[in-house]
């Protein structure tokens, strides 16, 4: 990434040597392929450096490449560019939690403008799954009534998270004490982890 932002083709050996000279700079893996610099030495940078959305905009597409989305949607905001940094959080949405990283989607969606949210049906289903998985019922029931679309698969999706959610809680959630979905539920479920592939 030092070779991407700053125009030099030797941004490693700079790194490594500012590593040497015990320039605030510390290797964060044993490899020396990740640095940082101290923390109140960066914070001091960056009062020295005009946000410049062009390097974040560098930053990001790096990051993209070497497969750090959460840090590019960072940099993608910084840049301005709001649509790009939404198009990846969406089109992540369903890896995330199909993984089980709940905290990284809630992560990711907290970063994005609330109006970037909601003008994406997508968005608001995945925050509707965040609001279900944590038992957030209220907040889930709203969040199902915003997804206005006119695909059956994401309605579908909404209907589940809906039928989930309507008890209160425990008693509908599959895996809770002495609940379990209905053989409509199930199959609403299966629905949905088809529209989740």
């Amino acid at each position: 990434m030092a070779a991407a932002l700053s125009g030099q083709r030797h941004g490693q050996a700079l790194l490594e040597e500012l590593e040497r000279r015990d320039m605030f700079l510390r290797p964060l893996d044993e490899n020396r392929e990740w640095f940082r610099y101290h923390h109140l030495f960066a914070d001091w940078l960056r009062l020295q450096v005009e946000d410049d959305p062009t390097r974040h905009r560098a930053a990001a597409q790096w990051l993209l490449a070497n497969g750090s989305t959460g840090d590019a949607v960072r940099h993608l905001l910084a840049a301005g560019e709001i649509t790009a940094a939404a198009d990846i959080v969406e089109n992540e949405r369903w890896i995330l939690i199909g993984q089980g990283r709940w905290e990284t989607l809630r992560d990711r969606m907290a970063q994005l403008p609330a109006t970037a949210v909601g003008a994406r049906p997508g968005l608001v289903l995945a925050s509707a799954w965040l609001a279900h998985h944590t038992g957030r019922w209220a907040e889930l029931h709203d969040l199902v009534q915003q997804v206005a679309t006119d695909d059956p698969l994401m309605q579908a999706a909404a209907g589940v998270m809906s039928v989930t959610g309507e008890s209160g809680g425990a008693a509908a959630r599959p895996g809770a004490p002495g609940g379990r979905l209905s053989p409509r539920g199930r199959g609403l479920a299966a629905l949905a982890g088809a529209v989740c592939a």
